[in-house]
């Protein structure tokens, strides 16, 4: 039988802190993508570079 379960759905933007300057995409997904899969967890999705207005 299979079990439910839950996840957490993120739509929102990270951005760099102060002066530090820019975060590339690939360096972004790199560092999630360790994040995630350190906790066993799975990502399903999609993301894009994305400077803010």
């Amino acid at each position: 039988m299979r079990q439910n379960k839950s996840g957490v759905e993120i739509e929102g933007i990270v951005l760099v802190n102060g002066d530090e300057g820019e975060v590339s995409h690939e360096e972004f997904l790199q560092a999630f993508t360790q994040f995630v899969e350190q906790q066993g967890w799975i990502f399903a999705g999609a993301t894009k570079q994305s400077r803010p207005q």
